[in-house]
């Protein structure tokens, strides 16, 4: 799917929306609050009947999302004005998308999606001065995160193409971190590690003989499976929902969808594109 979707499932059965990503038999349900009449209708890839999302803003201060194999634009909720609102072209639209922008312009993460010339904002509630910096492919200046720790307790990390390491959050103790070692970095970076050696998330990053450990609070039924590249072994990642509130997501080269955590409200909300 080209549209972002909302990851949440909060819902009873009877008043979700049903989402079936590709390569999937089954719908997959997602939250559905409004009436029938006031509903966003999506027609995934592989789907004869449009589904429904909320839509309880105006006509006016919408979202509007053109899905794939649909000829008119759908509407979403959209809270914020016209002015502050995170700008979206997705992939066969000529026109840019508004999202939910919440914070300030000069407090804003800014990201430039492939085909768009210039970098979306997206919101950033930490100063400036407290920001992760990242500068991702195809960008001269590096775009600021959030970074709530102080100077001496991050994790650094130095992204390709970038002389100097950018740092992130690290309140874990030394002994207690995940190591990482990025490419182009000699020296392994820390990261948060607050699991028992046990029972962590193992992952082993290019250029590393040694997989790294994650953290992996949940038990090992309610864990989501993620198999990265060069590994024969899918890898478990925290899963806080129950099984029927789960998100299902086939990575390429998994024969079994994996589960994601789906619990957030709609201005925290992750914003995803399958496909």
């Amino acid at each position: 799917m080209n549209t972002p979707l909302r990851c949440i499932l909060s819902a009873s059965y009877e008043s979700c929306l049903w989402i079936r990503p590709p390569d999937m038999d089954t719908p997959l349900r997602c939250i559905l609050s409004a009436s029938y009449e006031s509903c966003l209708w999506i027609r995934p890839p592989n789907m004869n009947t449009p589904l429904r999302c909320i839509l309880s803003a105006s006509y006016e201060s919408c979202l509007w999302i053109r899905p794939p194999d649909m000829d008119t634009p759908l509407r979403c909720i959209l809270s914020a004005s016209y002015e502050s609102c995170l700008w979206i072209r997705p992939p066969n639209m000529d026109t840019p998308l508004r999202c939910i922008l919440s914070a300030s312009y000069e407090s804003c993460l800014w990201i430039r999606p492939p085909d768009m010339d210039t970098p979306l904002r997206c919101i950033l509630s930490a100063s400036y001065e407290s920001c992760l910096w990242i500068r991702p492919p195809n960008m001269n200046t590096p775009l600021r995160c959030i970074l709530s720790a102080s100077y001496e307790s991050c994790l650094w990390i130095r992204p390709p193409n970038m002389d100097t390491p950018l740092r992130c959050i690290l309140s874990a103790s030394y002994e207690s971190c995940l190591w990482i070692r990025p490419p182009d970095m000699d020296t392994p970076l820390r990261c948060i590690l607050s699991a028992s050696y046990e029972s962590c998330l193992w992952i082993r990053p290019p250029n590393m003989n040694t997989p790294l450990r994650c953290i992996l609070s949940a038990s090992y039924e309610s864990c989501l499976w993620i198999r990265p590249p060069n590994m024969d072994t899918p890898l478990r990642c925290i899963l806080s929902a129950s099984y029927e509130s789960c998100l299902w997501i086939r990575p390429p080269d998994m024969d079994t969808p994996l589960r994601c955590i789906l619990s957030a409200s709609y201005e925290s909300c992750l914003w995803m594109f399958n496909g």
